[in-house]
Parts: structure tokens; sequence; C-alpha cells
């Protein structure tokens, strides 16, 4: 039995002294081998695991088509919006009659009356002019009466688009019945009337301008 278990050793020994002379001899390229084994496996666990980039021109095609039908679906979403159309200004006014504005509009305010020797607010406005000269309608509208004041003398009154009423007073004559349609610079009478209230002035018209109750400067719309 000892023998044998001797036999078994010698055996192991030459054994191994046999492998460790290879691995002496060998065992370089063993290493070498190992290493690129590893290098492979590594190279080929990665490209598996790792997803391929699609190429840089087919990413920029994409973002293309896609900002493309994006804008394409936002038109029919979003109406495009049509700008406003510019408001026409209001028609300017002409002066009625040639001359010079004399006496202001003054409607809070009193100013000095010579007819009447003493001061009162004046919520008209007076325009100088000539005896006999053409008294024009300062905008369009339609005659809403030819009367005689107590103390402006003969009046027109218009009636203008937006409802309020002008009224042309202190004329010798006029030109037009109620009803009649004006334009613009259309003759409704001639200067040179009587007026009690304003006798002593010179030559003009008196023109009072009133909306829903409340007098209006006329002056501020000429030209």
């Amino acid at each position: 039995m000892k023998s044998r278990l001797e036999a078994f050793r010698g055996a192991l020994g030459k054994g191994f002294q046999c492998w460790a002379g290879w691995m002496e001899k060998q065992g370089f390229y063993v290493m070498v081998g190992l290493c690129l084994a590893v290098v492979v496996s590594s190279a080929l666990w990665t490209r598996q695991t790792t997803p391929e980039s699609p190429p840089e021109s087919v990413a920029v095609g994409d973002a293309a088509d896609f900002q493309q039908k994006l804008a394409d679906v936002m038109k029919t979403v979003t109406p495009e919006i049509t700008p406003a159309p510019t408001p026409t200004p209001p028609p300017r006014w002409i002066r009625p009659l040639s001359g010079e504005i004399l006496r202001e509009f003054s409607p809070n305010e009193m100013v000095y009356q010579p007819t009447m020797d003493g001061w009162a607010v004046h919520p008209a406005v007076d325009v100088a002019g000539r005896v006999g000269e053409p008294v024009l309608s300062p905008t369009d509208g339609k005659v809403y009466a030819v009367e005689n004041d107590a103390r402006y003398g003969l009046t027109v009154t218009v009636k203008l688009e937006d409802g309020s009423m002008l009224s042309l007073m202190g004329l010798k004559s006029a030109s037009v019945a109620m009803g009649d349609n004006l334009t613009t610079g259309q003759s409704v009478g001639t200067a040179g009337g009587n007026m009690a209230a304003e006798a002593s002035d010179p030559v003009h018209v008196h023109i009072f301008w009133e909306k829903n109750g409340k007098t209006l400067d006329s002056s501020l719309m000429w030209d």
C-alpha cells in the first residue's frame, strides 16, 4: 500500500514538473491569448448592448420633416389673423364764412357782450363775414328746420349724421327748406341778417351746435 502511494506521489510530482516546464516555455503566449480573448469578448458585448446612433443626415432630415408637419397642423388649428382695417378719420368741416372767429365758444366762462353791455356765457361760435356772402354748410346733413329766432334772427338748423344739431343763425336769407339734403360747402343762405342779441357786432353768423343736450365747439372741427 505504501509503495503505491509513493508511486502516485512520484507520478504527480513529475506531472507538475512537466506542466511547470511547459508553462515556463509557453506561458507568455498563453497570457497573450487570454488577454485577446477578454478584449474581443468585451467588444462583442458592448456592440450588442449599445444601440447604434442613426447617421447625422437622417437625424436632421427627420427633424425637418417633423417641423414641417407641425407647421401644417398649426395652420389648420390656428387661423391666420387678418389685420383690422385702419379706421377712417371723421370728416373735417369747412368754415361757413370767409372771416375769422369773432367770438369764441365759452359755455362756462362769461365773456363781454357789447350789445347787452354785460357779461354772459357764449355757448356758440361767431364767424365774421360780409353782407350778402353765401353761408356754407360746414358738413353733410339734412335741413331740420328753417325758422326765425327771437334773439338770433333767421336760422337754418341742420341735423348731422351723428344725430347732433347745427344751427346757422343770423342769416339775411335762406336758400333751403326743411327736409333738404345738404353736402359740405353747399349754400344755405346769405349773411347779414338782424340779431337782437348781437346787433352791435360786425356782420357774422352765430353757430350753435349741440348733441343730447350738450353744447359743442364747432370750431374744433374746421380745417
